[in-house]
């Protein structure tokens, strides 16, 4: 492996989004599949044209779900990260939604967890 092996990054996720797939947040994503539901993730991007500036984005097998501000580096480095990018292929990446109180009141955000889903 050549040393600028490094430089030659660009996501390669293998999912094509459908045409028909909406923009979902996490509050409404817990309120149509429930907390306990492990959400495969098939394709991450940065969002940079949101009102809200630049955040992490995670296509999953039914949705597009907008992320938390405070995923945005994390999503970065996940979508730089060869072997990150191999488990979303191999459909093997995927996320809980948690709930939390905080000075704003009730918010939600992530855990990765594996993303094989049980057929």
């Amino acid at each position: 492996m050549s040393i600028l092996n490094k430089y030659n990054k660009g996501s390669q996720f293998n999912f094509n989004t459908p045409a028909h797939f909406e923009y979902i947040n996490l509050k409404d994503l817990v309120a149509k599949y429930g907390i306990e539901q492990t959400h495969q993730v098939n394709v991450l991007y940065i969002n940079t044209k949101s009102r809200y500036g630049e955040h992490g984005v995670a296509v999953t097998g039914t949705h597009i779900v907008n992320l938390p501000n405070h995923l945005t580096n994390t999503i970065k480095e996940m979508i730089a990260d060869d072997e990150v990018v191999a488990l979303a292929n191999q459909h093997a990446l995927g996320f809980k939604v948690y709930e939390y109180t905080g000075a704003n009141g009730v918010g939600y955000s992530i855990r990765w967890v594996d993303g094989r889903l049980e057929k």
